[in-house]
């Protein structure tokens, strides 16, 4: 699943899933395909995915009886994933005009509003293509993750790149909250969760708001999903990310929401 982001560069490729990686992120997927489609119950209309990336949530939906039009801010990636049969338009979600499927019953967001910047333009989007519908969003808080969160997540990530299941640089990092603010903050300039519940509730209310596991996830994206390995360090980290935040030994920086637009 991939982004609308703020720089123009991060357009010039399709983001597209190869199916080793799709297997490889399943548990995941599955998990979000859930969650959406508990969330879209009684949802009547049409639904907008916005930052569909390769189109395969927005496929589930459609399997499950959903009208939903996905859009992307890349150009490559949503013509790679009509290519590969999964719908995707090509779309700016702060400029577009909705092509004629608005009012939504629904707006989706698929790990893509942490991008969106300014983060009030897609509030005011929402609030013109989605009158009194729902906005649900699949995301993560980078800043939720305290030093024990990110000793994982940056250890891990490291410590897969040396045993060569990844195509990142090992690095022995100092402070890894540092290096984790730093890469969020300055390398990718991602929206902290606190400003976007902060954003959401101008213009919604919300009805359901939760968190879970995040850190598995990301140290899964970053995985060779060709290593024979590679499934077992998954659910590694899942079994280790999930024990701990039942433990409360380690904060649970993904964050899911839906909110009633007013």
């Amino acid at each position: 699943m991939s982004h609308d982001h703020r720089h123009a560069h991060h357009h010039d490729r399709a983001r597209i899933s190869t199916p080793e990686e799709r297997e490889l992120l399943a548990p995941f997927v599955d998990d979000v395909h859930a969650f959406l489609r508990a969330a879209l119950s009684g949802v009547t209309g049409t639904i907008a995915e916005v930052g569909a990336g390769d189109g395969v949530i927005a496929q589930r939906l459609r399997d499950d009886g959903f009208d939903v039009v996905a859009i992307d801010a890349s150009e490559a990636t949503a013509a790679a994933a009509c290519e590969q049969g999964r719908e995707v338009l090509h779309a700016d979600w702060r400029s577009w005009d909705g092509a004629g499927y608005a009012p939504f019953g629904a707006v989706v967001f698929t790990r893509s509003l942490h991008h969106i910047d300014p983060i009030e333009h897609a509030m005011d989007q929402i609030a013109k293509l989605a009158p009194g519908g729902l906005v649900i969003a699949d995301e993560f808080g980078y800043e939720l993750l305290d030093a024990s969160g990110a000793q994982l997540l940056i250890d891990a990530g490291s410590i897969v790149a040396a045993a060569g299941m990844s195509d990142k640089e090992p690095v022995a990092v100092a402070d890894p909250v540092f290096a984790w603010e730093h890469r969020m903050e300055v390398e990718h300039e991602v929206t902290p969760s606190d400003r976007l519940l902060a954003a959401i509730r101008e213009i919604a209310d919300i009805e359901q708001q939760g968190n879970g596991r995040f850190v598995a996830r990301m140290v899964t994206h970053a995985l060779d999903p060709t290593h024979p390995r590679a499934a077992a360090v998954r659910d590694l980290m899942i079994a280790i990310e999930d024990s701990r935040i039942a433990a409360g030994t380690l904060p649970a920086a993904g964050l899911r929401f839906v909110a009633r637009v007013r």
